[in-house]
């Protein structure tokens, strides 16, 4: 545009007719170079629009690439996860429907002309022998809270209420002798057999929850604590559950705290322990350090790849727990399903505990105790990471510390 400006001032007061060849050609060769400018930029800016283009195509492609791997594998293991959920559940039904017709397949059994009869009736006198001593069991159980009953609501007066209260004493002892006697008989004949029945379905479903890990480990130790709705022998076997809790390797805690905090973790603290201090089954904590106060910090860290994977499993549960209620008469499962279903997704964000303990934080303050809750740390805190001071201690089951704290 100078270079047109500047022909145009030379040779705008002369006429084309006074231009000689030498300034013809001048011309000539500054439009040419003007020209020829143009066409070199805009060939520059196709090439970076060319650029942009195929760099915007690639990460469009590396990014489907990316979303379709993050889509198809864990639908691919939550499907395996599904598949053992489905066998499990088939194998504990079915143990209950055989426990159930025993009666009717010992029937089959002796009309078997190939059973033998010595067998048959050693397996008929121990379940006989079995089943009178539970009967014994539970009413000498009885006898026994009567006469404890008795014993503590009556209060002598006189010596004759005395040496009653005296033979009500020695009622007590006498009962719950009898009731000893009954239980050593039972021990020796062994447990009951739906008592091994429950101890199986269990085992089945404590191997499923360490198989499968994730939200079956969390479902498995919630079942742990429900003691009052489900049998003794699951409350035994799955409580195991609270010691076997998965470790994540640390290369993905540093790829979870990387995308949901921004950056790894050697570069938002100033010191970040690799081996965790503790694990459950939704999360594990390591012990960093803050870069600027240089505050001792727990950080509470997802398992990667639970968030993502959580729902399916919360679908399979649910399918196939409603699956059971409907083809077998008598299992009702669907209690299960309502009380985890819906609070599993809360558990898994971090910022409602985070919330929460704020709240019970306020709580204790108001009622004056004696109890710190550490400080939640909101800029170093998402739904799969949480952050909070580090306040020395130890469990509540540690009476020996306990004594020693006074």
């Amino acid at each position: 545009m100078a270079c047109l400006l500047w022909v145009t001032w030379i040779y705008g007061r002369h006429s084309l007719t006074s231009w000689n060849v030498r300034d013809l050609i001048l011309c000539m060769v500054v439009m040419t170079i003007i020209c020829c400018r143009k066409i070199y930029r805009k060939k520059s800016r196709c090439k970076n629009i060319m650029s942009l283009c195929g760099a915007a195509w690639t990460q469009q492609q590396q990014q489907q690439q990316q979303n379709w791997s993050n889509l198809f594998i864990p639908t691919i293991e939550a499907s395996g996860r599904a598949l053992n959920l489905i066998t499990t559940v088939f194998h504990i039904v079915l143990d209950y429907e055989l426990y159930k017709h025993e009666d009717e397949i010992a029937s089959l059994k002796r009309s078997l002309p190939f059973a033998s009869c010595n067998d048959i009736t050693n397996i008929d006198k121990e379940g006989e022998k079995r089943d009178y001593w539970e009967e014994q069991v539970m009413e000498r159980s009885e006898a026994l809270e009567q006469a404890q009953l008795e014993y503590t609501t009556k209060s002598p007066k006189n010596s004759n209420e005395g040496r009653n209260s005296k033979e009500m004493k020695k009622q007590v002892h006498n009962a719950a002798q009898r009731l000893h006697e009954a239980e050593e008989e039972l021990h020796k004949i062994g447990t009951s057999r739906k008592s091994q029945v429950h101890k199986t379905a269990a085992t089945r479903l404590l191997n499923l929850c360490r198989e499968n890990g994730g939200v079956y480990v969390k479902v498995g130790q919630h079942l742990a604590n429900m003691d009052l709705l489900i049998p003794k022998e699951y409350i035994q076997v799955l409580s195991t559950l609270f010691d076997d809790a998965p470790l994540t390797p640390y290369k993905d805690v540093r790829e979870v705290i990387k995308e949901d905090l921004g950056g790894y973790p050697e570069d938002i603290f100033a010191s970040f322990e690799e081996e965790p201090i503790a694990s459950a089954s939704l999360a594990q904590v390591h012990v960093a350090r803050d870069k600027i106060t240089g505050k001792k910090l727990a950080v509470k860290v997802q398992h990667r790849g639970l968030r993502e994977t959580s729902k399916g499993d919360v679908l399979a549960l649910c399918c196939a727990v409603t699956a059971v209620e409907t083809l077998f008469e008598g299992f009702t499962w669907g209690w299960m399903r309502d009380e985890i279903a819906p609070q599993l997704h809360k558990e898994l964000d971090f910022c409602n505990e985070g919330k929460n303990s704020e709240i019970a934080a306020g709580h204790i303050q108001k009622a004056g105790l004696n109890c710190i809750v550490p400080k939640v740390h909101w800029p170093f805190s998402t739904s799969r990471v949480l952050c909070m001071d580090f306040e020395e201690g130890f469990k509540a089951t540690d009476l020996e510390s306990i004594r020693k704290a006074g």
